[in-house]
């Protein structure tokens, strides 16, 4: 016995009507989960910053070892960074580091050091 072809019209409609809503509740959730996650992240990745000290201009010309060991002593939260001129650093901010570029013969800090 052979069913009428409205019986498989109806079927692949309320196969895609299923499919459609499975994907709207996946996608729910999971932007639901992850938004909730990274907002989780971000607060407890601020929660140890101290931003009221954002750059250093005074530190431009000294030493970069003095340079460090002052933004270390003043703010003990702050990952400091001495990186030479010109390697090569990943482009993310983070606001609780401070990258301090310095010439490689004269062990110079070059530019202003700044959170981020």
């Amino acid at each position: 016995m052979r069913l009428p072809d409205s019986f498989w019209k109806k079927a692949a409609t309320w196969s895609l009507v299923a499919l459609a809503l499975l994907l709207c509740v996946l996608g729910a959730i999971q932007t639901t989960s992850s938004r909730s996650i990274f907002s989780y992240i971000n607060k407890a990745e601020m929660s140890h910053v101290e931003p009221a000290v954002q750059d250093w201009p005074q530190l431009k010309g000294m030493d970069a070892t003095e340079a460090k060991h002052f933004i270390q002593q003043h703010h003990k939260t702050l990952n400091v960074v001495l990186v030479p001129q010109g390697s090569a650093v990943t482009k993310d901010f983070r606001p609780d580091r401070v990258r301090i570029y310095y010439a490689n013969d004269t062990k110079v800090v070059t530019d202003v050091p700044q959170t981020g």
